[in-house]
C-alpha cells in the first residue's frame, strides 16, 4: 500500500552466494477488495498467475527498488560465508505499517541530516510497555468506540494492558503488539480479533502505550456493555473525556480520511495471512 522495498547487497548475489530473484509485475497479482472501505483488504494472490522469476544479477553495492507487493526469494548459493545486504521497507507518510512503526531512538534520529530525518517517522527513549485497543461497532449511522471505566484509577481507558513482543517469526515487526493485544482482548473481552491496525504511540509516564484500532460492524453492543465496559460515540467521548483527551485524538486520526489504513496481522498468523 504506497510501499516500496529496497535492496542494497553488501555481497554479489551470484551463484556462490546465491542470487536475490524478483517477478516482474507480480505486485499486480494483488487487488484491493473494496478502495472505499475504510481499512483496506486485499484479495488472494494465486501463484499458478505469477509472472516467471528472474535474476537481476545484483552486485555488491547496486541498489535495486520495488513495490512492496513483489514476489521475490533468495535461492541458496555454493558458499561457506552468508549472504549479506540492507533490506529497507518504505511507506508513504499516508500509508503507516499495521503492524506499527519500528521503534527508533533518538540515537538513531540524531544520526541522520536534516533532510534524512524526515525517514523516521516515530523514535522515542521508553520502551513499548503497554498496547490498547480502540474497537468500533460501525453498524450504527454513527459509529461507537467500547471503553472500560477503572473504578481504582477513576477514569475510562481502552481494552488491553501490559504488551509484549512475540518471540518467533518477529521480521520485520519490530515492536509490534498485535498478538499480545489479541490475547489482552480474549481474555477481557471473551473478543477474538483477527486483525487490527496500528494508530499511534502514546507517550506515559513510564512507557510508551502503542495503539491499535479494530472496525466491525457485526458485533454484538448489549454482549459488551457489562463488567464496566460501556460504548460512546465520538461526541460523546469529546464530551465526557474532552477533545484533548488521548483517546478522542486517538478516534480523531483513526477516522482520518486521508489515511491509508491495512490489516496488521499477530507473527504467529503470518502463514495463514489471508484466511
Amino acid at each position: 500500500m504506497n510501499w516500496v522495498f529496497a535492496i542494497i547487497p553488501l555481497t554479489d548475489f551470484d551463484s556462490e552466494y546465491g542470487p536475490f530473484l524478483v517477478s516482474p509485475k507480480s505486485h499486480k497479482l494483488m487487488q484491493v477488495i473494496d478502495p472505499d472501505a475504510h481499512i483496506l483488504d486485499f484479495t488472494r494472490p494465486d501463484r499458478e498467475q505469477l509472472p516467471p522469476f528472474i535474476d537481476p544479477e545484483l552486485k555488491a553495492g547496486d541498489l535495486l527498488v520495488v513495490n512492496e507487493h513483489v514476489w521475490h526469494e533468495a535461492p541458496a548459493g555454493t558458499a561457506t560465508e552468508d549472504r549479506c545486504g540492507i533490506f529497507n521497507k518504505y511507506c508513504a507518510v499516508d500509508a503507516p505499517p499495521a503492524a506499527g512503526y519500528y521503534p527508533y531512538n533518538p540515537a538513531t534520529l540524531d544520526a541522520l541530516s536534516d533532510d534524512g530525518k524526515r525517514l523516521i517517522p516515530v523514535c522515542f527513549d521508553k520502551p513499548i510497555t503497554t498496547t490498547r485497543l480502540l474497537i468500533e461497532s460501525s453498524s450504527d449511522q454513527e459509529s461507537k468506540f467500547l471503553l472500560h471505566r477503572d473504578a481504582e484509577a477513576g477514569c475510562w481507558e481502552l481494552p488491553g494492558g501490559e504488551g509484549w513482543e512475540e518471540e518467533k517469526l518477529v521480521g520485520w515487526d519490530v515492536g509490534a503488539r498485535i498478538g499480545s493485544l489479541q490475547e489482552l482482548t480474549q481474555a477481557q473481552l471473551g473478543l477474538e480479533v483477527s486483525w487490527m491496525s496500528y494508530i499511534e504511540d502514546v507517550e506515559e509516564e513510564d512507557g510508551i502505550c502503542r495503539v491499535y484500532g479494530f472496525s466491525d460492524e457485526t458485533l454484538d453492543l448489549d454482549a459488551f456493555a457489562n463488567g464496566g465496559y460501556d460504548w460512546f460515540t465520538k461526541s460523546e467521548l469529546q464530551q465526557r473525556l474532552g477533545e484533548s483527551d488521548a483517546i478522542c485524538r486517538a478516534v480523531d486520526t483513526w477516522q482520518q480520511a486521508d489515511v491509508i489504513r491495512g490489516k496488521g496481522k499477530a507473527c504467529h498468523q503470518s502463514r495463514h495471512q489471508f484466511e
